[in-house]
């Protein structure tokens, strides 16, 4: 008998084969603290209840996984607006831009009737504040 005869295994019938015990893979940290950070922002929409952008959304979690603050994003868009992707990325207790900047913008706000948040991410939009 030759070598590759010696380790050579027979075929088991179908009916006598075990059938293998299904382990689910347990979940590193790091896959389980991101399917967190999907999780959490799969919720997120935007002033006007939109959802994250699919090609943008791996961006969002991935920095904010690291610890970094996204305020805005968009995938990009060819009939619209930019065309390439971007993130807006915003310090936590970001100093601020100008003196009294809350009043003004809770001035602003009261007098258009709209969230105070609102009238931020519309003079950050309207290039008014960098």
């Amino acid at each position: 008998m030759t070598e590759r005869e010696q380790h050579f295994e027979p075929d088991i019938p179908a009916q006598e084969q075990l059938n293998p015990i299904e382990v689910p893979a347990k979940k590193s940290e790091k896959e389980q603290q991101w399917q967190e950070f999907e999780e959490k922002f799969k919720k997120e929409t935007d002033g006007l209840g939109y959802e994250i952008e699919p090609g943008i959304f791996d961006a969002v979690v991935a920095l904010n996984a690291l610890g970094i603050n996204t305020r805005q994003s968009c995938e990009g868009h060819v009939d619209r607006g930019r065309i390439a992707p971007w993130v807006d990325v915003q310090t936590a207790g970001e100093p601020k831009r100008f003196v009294n900047e809350d009043a003004v913008y809770q001035e602003i706000a009261a007098k258009h009737n709209i969230p105070v948040e609102e009238a931020q991410r519309a003079a950050t939009e309207l290039g008014e504040i960098a």
